[in-house]
């Protein structure tokens, strides 16, 4: 999971800088294909893959977590069980706290709940977007490009892991994801954003 942020803003700062896209293309592929290469190769990563596309193959064992957490966001409905009503986070999900606490969103507040966190996830991603590329800085635009660019892929993914659209990863939901370290680097990135749009066009 962390390899994969890193990876994104990496690449994001490549682009923002103006490298070349074919270049930048043929990159992506490589890196893509030495990751394809790292999970063929390492059993347990290749198990995460094989009970993601089945969870149904071990329900009780590499799969449970998955199959509770799809569970949780069927039981939340349209407009959910309400808030601190939540079955799953009491014991059935593993980690509802954290890697799967939008499982728990959907669970409590429902689909229409669930569609609002997304759209102020978005409006939050495209605002910042908007403020660092106004930016009369070259190293600045580039720098806040990128950390915009992580914060947007760590939502990407962890929605995506308890959806069930990518392999469990372990990676938590900013601002709403219980943990420190989680929170204060969070607040890090945020506070270096907003450094960075004082100075916007």
């Amino acid at each position: 999971g962390t390899s994969i942020l890193v990876m994104s803003g990496a690449l994001a700062a490549v682009f923002a800088s103006g490298f070349n896209l074919v270049l930048m293309v043929l990159g992506i592929c490589g890196c893509l294909a030495l990751g394809v290469w790292q999970v063929m190769n390492t059993p347990y990563q290749m198990d995460r893959i094989k009970y993601w596309l089945n969870p149904h193959a071990d329900a009780l064992g590499n799969g449970y977590n998955l199959i509770q957490s799809i569970k949780a966001i069927g039981m939340g409905g349209l407009w959910g069980a309400g808030l601190g009503a939540s079955v799953q986070k009491l014991g059935p999900l593993p980690i509802a706290y954290a890697d799967f606490i939008f499982a728990i969103v959907c669970e409590e507040i429902g689909f229409i709940g669930a569609v609002a966190v997304l759209m102020i996830f978005l409006m939050w991603i495209l605002r910042a977007f908007y403020l660092v590329m106004s930016n009369e800085d070259e190293f600045a635009r580039i720098f806040g490009f990128s950390l915009v660019m992580v914060f947007a892929m760590q939502v990407l993914i962890n929605i995506g892991v308890a959806t069930g659209l990518f392999p469990i990863t372990g990676m938590t939901l900013p601002f709403v994801s219980f943990g420190g370290s989680s929170f204060l680097s969070t607040s890090v990135v945020v506070g270096i954003l907003m450094n960075i749009s004082r100075f916007a066009k």
